[in-house]
């Protein structure tokens, strides 16, 4: 983005040397790696309860014109006329349908993250759809929206990006809603294919952040936020999972105008 004046950093991790093969493992990295995940895990969990009566509304709705459909059927099923039985069958149907994508997306945002890297493959598309869909309901002021390309598929974990892009998506709308208020912005997320990497990036309208910031925020405890909004975690876990699939994570903003945050995963050719 070429809008206003810019600051920025990246992360990067560093190689990891081999071990060798008749070497013991080391037990004190083994256990930071699993202290690592349970703090993610317990990230998510709290992202969970903060977004869980949103969420209870995201399926009370559908789950609510389904029952009616499901009682005009079986009050005047017999004397409908087939295009009106079709369609009421339509409306249910679309509405567990509905129910169905939100429990599996919420299946896969919180299950634990693994150790070690997971190479599977997935589409990156949908890893956004599925953070959308989570928070949408938090969020229903702001125009959230995708153009990742749908046939790109990339390696790693899921539940790790629907995690790294929920994060993402909540610091834009925090900001956004510092600058706009209940006029609320726009949030994008975009895609570009490149050497053999998927970069994606979440980039926002709001108040954009200063250059201390950006130099901080990848701190573990480090919040800009008011007491208890926040717990100053979610910029360093979504570094640590973006390091974990190789990746590198950038932030570029333009204070009072836009925030542009990227990283990169391995592409499946």
């Amino acid at each position: 983005m070429n809008l206003g004046k810019k600051t920025s950093i990246i992360k990067s991790t560093s190689v990891k040397s081999q071990m060798d093969e008749k070497e013991a493992p080391d037990n004190s990295e083994q256990l930071s790696a699993l202290q690592q995940a349970e703090k993610i895990h317990s990230e998510k969990l709290q992202a969970l309860g903060v977004m869980s009566a949103g969420l209870a509304h995201e399926i009370n709705n559908p789950l609510n014109y389904s029952l009616l459909g499901v009682e005009l059927l079986k009050r005047e099923g017999r004397e409908m006329l087939a295009s009106e039985f079709d369609s009421t069958i339509a409306d249910v149907e679309d509405g567990l349908l509905r129910i169905k994508n939100i429990v599996q997306d919420l299946k896969v945002y919180s299950r634990k993250v693994p150790e070690k890297n997971i190479d599977e493959e997935f589409l990156v598309a949908d890893a956004a759809a599925a953070a959308i869909r989570i928070v949408s309901s938090k969020y229903q002021n702001i125009e959230i929206s995708s153009t990742l390309d749908t046939p790109y598929r990339v390696r790693g974990d899921i539940s790790s990006i629907i995690q790294v892009l929920i994060n993402l998506i909540g610091n834009s709308a925090d900001s956004i809603n510092n600058k706009w208020g209940d006029r609320g912005g726009r949030i994008d997320i975009l895609g570009k294919r490149r050497d053999g990497r998927y970069k994606i990036e979440v980039v926002d309208n709001g108040e954009g952040v200063s250059n201390e910031q950006i130099e901080n925020m990848f701190t573990p405890f480090y919040t800009t936020k008011p007491t208890r909004s926040g717990t100053g975690l979610g910029m360093s876990i979504c570094q640590a999972l973006v390091e974990r699939h190789g990746g590198k994570i950038k932030v570029e903003s333009s204070i009072g105008a836009w925030t542009s945050v990227t990283f990169d995963l391995a592409s499946v050719a």
